[in-house]
């Protein structure tokens, strides 16, 4: 939603981690000082948590960390990836993307943390190899956004034997992607 229409706030809502609406609020003036632009917010349910924007500035981009959040889409489509960013000290995995990284483990409702256990450049053989040797029989493969590759068709590539499981993150620049493998993060810091 490039224009929102003059609306004093937009809010992005999902449930359960699925984007449900986008709301746009008209007629606050009354209610608080008039800002320049829309005020963006996104709200998850049935957590009842809400992140604002406060107008930061776009995050740095880092080398991968011992964490990895991948965000909320609503944090995502408000376009609040920088306060994300800026309440978890975490950065960019690169430029483009949406994932965030960090070496600090911190709890929050607005994205789903892992542990990162490897980073490998991209090559289905060496994931292969990677998750053999890990026992890993499991595999959800995501693909960030962007990039010309087809998680559906990577992932049939993949046949360990082992019932353990792993997420496999494809991201960075489309000339050289990198493969994340990574873990839940420890149970009393997921949201």
């Amino acid at each position: 939603m490039p224009d929102l229409g003059r609306a004093h706030e937009a809010e992005w809502i999902s449930h359960d981690g699925h984007i449900q609406e986008a709301v746009l609020w008209f007629g606050l003036d009354g209610m608080r000082t008039s800002w320049p632009t829309t005020v963006r917010k996104a709200t998850l349910l049935p957590a009842r948590a809400s992140l604002t924007g406060r107008g930061l500035p776009h995050p740095a981009v880092r080398p991968v960390g011992r964490y990895l959040y991948a965000p909320d889409p609503a944090v995502i489509h408000a376009r609040l990836l920088a306060e994300l960013s800026e309440d978890l000290a975490a950065s960019l995995v690169d430029e483009a993307g949406t994932l965030l990284t960090s070496d600090g483990l911190r709890p929050t409702p607005f994205a789903t943390a892992y542990e990162v256990t490897e980073v490998l450049p991209f090559d289905s053989a060496g994931l292969q190899a990677a998750l053999r040797g890990r026992t890993i029989g499991r595999v959800t493969v995501a693909v960030v956004h962007g990039l010309q590759i087809e998680a559906d068709a990577f992932h049939h590539d993949l046949t360990p034997q082992d019932p353990r499981a792993a997420t496999v993150f494809i991201t960075g620049p489309a000339s050289r992607p990198a493969m994340l493998i990574t873990d839940p993060a420890p149970a009393a810091h997921t949201p």
